[in-house]
């Protein structure tokens, strides 16, 4: 292969056009001749080159991208080097990126913003679970919408593979991930990652679409990483009023700078995102004392102790409760049987007979509120159906909505969307899921 970038020549490809160009890299439209069929291929820069041991591994780590088989990705067909340039072949998307969108309108809104971060969050989490892959690279620009519609995560695999082609890149403005979205163990250069790495970029990029601003993008880039570690940028609602709250405490958790405070995975992550898009708080928010990169608003301090009770996982006996309101039943009690009493002395009239009640049965026992417990289950479930939607497993997953208890907060307004959106589901994603669970429905 050529090496000169400006028309590349790439046996069994006819290069058409050139689509863009990045730090690394330079993306070309083309025809796969074998295929007849539209590709883009990213020709990496001269100076990326890897020693020969790092080849194996260069193509390894593609071929992994290359099994990932999702709606929301973009698809890797091939790597390969020639002449000591390294190309990518992927899937062609004829649409746009998220960030182009962002630049056009200033910010997105917070359904739009909430409808990319599912679908970002639904991919990233089908490439940890099926391969232990993560991304280390997201943002607006990295995220496309294709013609019809549909939300796709572009480099998924490939970022980790081009960052760690780049170590011997000595130039001192040239920093692996980009400075706005990096987690802080990523700024550090910690040797593992995982996850969790991801989640906070998809929180700096949900920040970046809902403000408009990117963080610490008015620094330079070694400052941008340290304020990653130890900064802190204004609320979303001190920026942008009009953000909600509940869209504030999700930010504000992804964007917390010990990781085990982000969220257990993705599929709990993908629970509080629904819950914020039909304006419910979060499974869980941040303590006071948890630190996050997001500086909380004063608007938002009193509200978060009564959060936390209500969503407590471990639901304490409260004796002094029980008590109090035994007393004003009974007090309410002895109060209606005197005005009774005095009702009938003064009009003669005698009370009737009343037959004994019958004990409460399934169709008339009182509703109750929910409990904490019942919050923690509902959270369970959405976190059960999320996973038997992403296997295709739609049996197991109907069974569990017909199952819904009346005491799960939401109950109804969660069984209806759950059913609408797994009937879509079926019909639209559910030939592309693995065939295992297809015989069971």
């Amino acid at each position: 292969m050529c090496k000169r970038m400006t028309k590349p020549i790439i046996p069994g490809f006819e290069i058409i056009k050139k689509l863009g160009q990045g730090g690394m890299a330079i993306v070309w439209l083309a025809r796969q001749l074998s295929l007849d069929r539209m590709v883009a291929i990213k020709v990496l820069l001269p100076r990326f080159a890897m020693a020969p041991e790092e080849v194996a591994r260069f193509r390894t780590e593609a071929q992994a991208a290359a099994r990932l088989k999702h709606p929301g990705i973009v698809q890797v067909y091939d790597a390969s080097v020639s002449d000591n340039s390294y190309y990518f072949v992927m899937e062609y998307i004829d649409g746009y990126t998220v960030g182009e969108w962002v630049r056009r309108k200033g910010t997105l809104s917070e359904h739009d913003a909430l409808l990319v971060a599912e679908h970002v969050c639904e991919a990233l989490g089908y490439a940890w679970d099926r391969a232990q892959i993560i991304h280390c690279d997201i943002k607006p620009d990295n995220v496309l919408i294709d013609a019809d519609g549909t939300v796709k995560v572009t480099d998924l695999g490939l970022a980790r593979t081009l960052n760690a082609m780049s170590t011997d890149v000595i130039e001192e403005e040239y920093v692996l991930g980009t400075p706005s979205y990096m987690s802080p163990e990523q700024a550090r250069g910690d040797a593992y990652l995982d996850f969790r790495a991801d989640i906070y970029s998809l929180g700096a990029m949900l920040y970046h679409l809902v403000t408009g601003q990117r963080m610490f993008a008015e620094q330079g880039n070694d400052a941008a990483l340290e304020l990653q570690i130890t900064g802190t940028v204004p609320d979303p609602m001190d920026v942008v009023p009009t953000v909600s709250k509940p869209l504030c405490w999700l930010i504000e958790r992804l964007l917390a700078k010990d990781p085990d405070k982000r969220g257990e995975s993705w599929s709990s992550v993908q629970a509080d995102i629904r819950r914020v898009a039909h304006g419910l708080p979060p499974y869980n928010v941040l303590h006071a004392e948890d630190t996050s990169t997001v500086e909380r608003s004063p608007q938002r301090t009193a509200i978060n102790e009564d959060h936390l009770k209500r969503l407590q996982v471990a639901e304490k006996p409260r004796l002094s409760s029980i008590i109090r309101t035994t007393l004003c039943t009974a007090v309410v009690a002895v109060a209606m049987a005197a005005a009774i009493k005095m009702y009938m002395t003064h009009s003669n009239v005698q009370p009737p007979a009343t037959a004994p009640s019958s004990p409460p049965t399934a169709t008339n026992k009182p509703a109750t509120a929910p409990t904490p417990r019942d919050y923690a289950k509902a959270k369970e479930m959405e976190e059960s159906l999320i996973e038997l939607k992403r296997s295709g497993n739609y049996a197991e997953a109907e069974k569990q909505i017909a199952e819904f208890s009346s005491n799960l907060p939401n109950a109804q307004e969660l069984k209806a969307r759950w059913s609408k959106e797994l009937k879509w589901h079926r019909d639209h994603i559910g030939s592309r899921i693995r065939p295992e669970h297809r015989n069971n429905n």
